[in-house]
């Protein structure tokens, strides 16, 4: 009997140093050296697509930002004072005010523009640039010659097609306000980019 209670006495004493055992080893688990900046996870979070704003309907000519809506003769003398001229001036009879539609043909492009309202035909206003030199740029510097999907990446894909080849960007993305609000487009053949324009759409804002 004596000899039965000295083997339990045994064996309740390896069971406890063994639960002491794993109580000692448990805590120095948790007490493991820290974790340094370079042991944790350091994805990192996904960028945001681009998104496109009424900012970024310009062109640029090197450091000059090319926008419609302007005075024309404003236009014409700020490039011309950046040594840009127009190489031809076509005029038309104005369908819509006093005075002459007219476009300006420089070497990059072509500049429409039409009467002020209320000028008496004195001042016209830049309505549309339309660019097919390699030296205009839209934003993120994409040019004649760049894809669509180039395009795409750099503004994003809040843009309609008008029709097959115009790869249009508003402030809103909706195709129902094309001739209502102010737009970047970018002319397509073969899912290449061949032109690029910006237009104010002041003939539907100012009726």
């Amino acid at each position: 009997m004596k000899k039965l209670q000295k083997t339990k006495s045994s064996l309740v004493k390896i069971i406890l140093a063994s639960a002491l055992a794993l109580t000692m080893l448990a805590a120095l688990c948790a007490c493991g050296p820290a974790k340094t900046p370079d042991d944790t996870n350091t994805t990192p979070a996904p960028q945001e697509s681009a998104k496109f704003t009424a900012d970024d309907i310009y062109l640029q000519i090197g450091e000059i930002k090319l926008t419609a809506g302007g005075r024309a003769s404003d236009f014409v003398d700020m490039l011309k004072a950046a040594g840009i001229e127009y190489t031809d001036k076509e005029e038309a009879e104005s369908c819509l005010f006093d005075g002459q539609d007219i476009t300006y043909v420089y070497d990059f492009g072509r500049v429409f523009t039409f009467p002020e309202e209320g000028s008496g035909g004195s001042e016209n206003l830049v309505d549309e640039i339309y660019a097919t030199g390699a030296e205009v740029t839209a934003k993120g510097g994409l040019k004649v010659g760049d894809t669509a999907e180039k395009v795409k990446e750099t503004l994003g894909d809040g843009f309609f097609m008008d029709g097959e080849s115009m790869m249009v960007y508003n402030a809103s993305g909706d195709i129902n306000l094309k001739n209502e609000q102010p737009m970047l487009y970018f002319y397509l053949e073969n899912g290449t980019v061949t032109g690029i324009g910006v237009v104010a759409n002041l003939y539907h804002i100012a009726a």
